[in-house]
């Protein structure tokens, strides 16, 4: 007799997350996972076996054929996949999109094994070298995430004698992909390598996931759904019983909100210089001369030098050339740039809190600007961009991962960093500026300086300390008094068409506990902010609403613990 199944066409749309009922004939071998072929509509699309369902009605269709012979997800990956459905406000086919091949898997595989559920762990380590001692003991298949493709090649490099590695290059093509993909779904004890787009994937008899550098912006998608998989990994390690590893030398707060402590117990970085910018009078420039100082010593001495500033795009930060202070938003307290209102909060920008002053100067520059500033201190042949093997070289954050190590590192703008208009500013800033002081090579008389009007920020005092863990704990305990991530959550609401939320909407929201904020304009269209202690709830109710605005012609970008507001 036929089996009815419910299969999950491969179609953008909340509208089919539950499935259809189709009848599996009896020449086809279909499992949970199966890609298979159905009739939907006129038209016949891609879909998968998400069940099987208790209809008995007469007229079903049925499924034209079965694609390819591996399942893309077993019952354990599917659990995960729906979580992350609800949990990103996302049609639950994008997220198994993001977890099937491009091309279909046709090798006759194995049976499937998962290994046993075991106990979920959790823990955090400074480097890499603390991980490959953990993978070196490590049971069962491991899957390694890096932010960039720079780091894959790189950590696979480093990798290679842990176990048989499985490299996923963020540029091979999709044959490249596919294959990779079968492979881990068959074979035992492999080390898989990759970006974040690894995270859902089932990978056989997996024991260990490990996410590298865990508070990089690069992990997370753009786009909607907005995936990262810190969060993808921490559900699978409790439904599916793995250790789970984050690493950096400043973890995020979320992860300490885990339970999980920071590294602890001892300096993770070499020594920081601070150059408090008040004690300097006005007119001095972008470089302090105590910089221009240790960096000609440097030049003299054979020793190499990295200038780092904020990529480009980023305003400076400014100072009252009267009295020094740096200039600040009245009402949130950020670091104000050249324009008119504060990107924060939208407050006018007016005289200097301090001392009532009118003229500001900048301290800081994009890259241009200081490689022309140090080209006339040291000359053409003694500055350049990194790789080209000059004495100085001036960078930003995407240079970071891809540089040799310094004796000396100048940070010029500090505060612009740790001063943005994010609530993670701090604690971004002290990252990116850990890790440039990881740049710095061991030995006497290496360090970073960096350049900051605020020399007594919470995050300069942690950078000068060479560790994270106290500033994290207070981080931790604002963010739990200010409801904010991830004592609470925050979805960013972006359309663009004449579709948008509606006070209806809003009044739906606020009734699972949500508090709406906007309308507000932006670059392309409007955008809602929507926090609350526990938005699970809501989430559930904003499906039907992004349904319908998209359904009414509006694009809809649905943001999810977003890492800008």
């Amino acid at each position: 007799m036929s089996r009815v199944l419910r299969i999950l066409p491969d179609v953008s749309t909340f509208a089919v997350d539950d499935g259809f009922s189709y009848l599996e004939p009896d020449e086809l071998a279909a499992e949970l996972g199966s890609l298979v072929r159905v009739p939907l509509g006129s038209r016949t699309v891609r879909g998968w076996v998400i069940g099987e369902a208790a209809d008995d009605r007469e007229g079903l269709r049925p499924i034209r054929r079965v694609s390819g012979t591996l399942p893309v997800f077993g019952p354990r990956q599917l659990q995960t996949y729906q979580w992350l459905a609800h949990h990103y406000v996302a049609p639950l086919a994008s997220i198994l999109r993001a977890a099937t091949p491009p091309n279909l898997p046709t090798r006759v595989p194995r049976p499937p094994q998962d290994r046993a559920r075991g106990r979920t762990r959790r823990e955090h380590v400074a480097l890499l070298g603390e991980v490959r001692e953990r993978l070196a003991t490590a049971e069962g298949s491991m899957i390694v995430i890096a932010p960039t493709a720079v780091e894959v090649t790189a950590v696979a490099e480093g990798l290679r004698d842990v176990g048989e590695v499985v490299v996923v290059d963020p540029g091979a093509s999709d044959r490249e992909v596919t294959k990779a993909w079968s492979r881990v779904r068959l074979d035992d004890r492999l080390v898989v390598i990759g970006t974040g787009r690894i995270a859902t994937w089932w990978v056989r008899g997996l024991s260990t996931a490990v996410l590298l550098d865990e508070g990089r912006r690069a992990h997370k998608e753009r786009q909607t759904p907005t995936l990262h998989p810190r969060t993808i990994l921490s559900h699978r390690a409790r439904v599916e019983g793995l250790h789970f590893i984050t690493t950096g030398l400043v973890p995020t707060v979320e992860v300490i909100a885990t339970g999980v402590p920071a590294p602890g117990g001892r300096r993770l970085w070499p020594l920081v210089e601070v150059v408090d910018r008040t004690e300097e009078p006005p007119g001095r420039g972008v470089i302090s001369e105590r910089a221009k100082q240790a960096i000609h010593h440097a030049v003299r001495s054979g020793k190499s030098t990295f200038v780092f500033t904020q990529r480009r795009g980023y305003a400076p930060a400014f100072r009252c050339t009267s009295c020094r202070e740096l200039r600040r938003c009245a009402s949130c307290g950020s670091a104000a740039t050249n324009a008119a209102i504060c990107p924060r909060c939208g407050t006018p920008y007016e005289r200097c809190r301090a001392c009532g002053g009118r003229s500001f100067e900048p301290l800081g520059a994009a890259v241009g600007r200081v490689r022309d500033l140090l080209t006339n201190l040291l000359g053409d042949e003694r500055v350049g961009d990194v790789g080209s093997g000059s004495p100085v070289v001036v960078g930003t954050e995407r240079d970071l991962a891809a540089t040799d190590p310094f004796h000396l590192a100048v940070v010029i703008d500090a505060d612009r960093i740790l001063l943005g208009h994010d609530f993670r500013a701090a604690e971004d800033g002290l990252r990116l500026l850990a890790r440039v002081a990881g740049l710095v090579e061991p030995g006497s008389g290496n360090r970073m300086m960096v350049q900051t009007a605020v020399a007594d920020h919470r995050a300069i005092v942690a950078l000068r300390s060479g560790n994270a863990a106290a500033f994290l704990d207070a981080e931790l305990m604002n963010r739990q008094e200010a409801g904010m991530p991830p004592a609470g959550d925050l979805i960013v609401i972006e359309t663009r068409g004449e579709a948008t939320l509606t006070p209806d909407d809003v009044d739906t929201l606020t009734g699972y506990g949500a508090t709406a904020f906007g309308p507000r304009p932006s670059k392309t269209g409007t955008r809602w902010l929507i926090q609350g202690r526990d938005l699970g709830r809501a989430k559930t109710a904003l499906r039907p609403i992004v349904r319908r605005l998209r359904d009414a012609g509006s694009h809809v970008r649905v943001d999810v613990d977003p890492l800008e507001l």
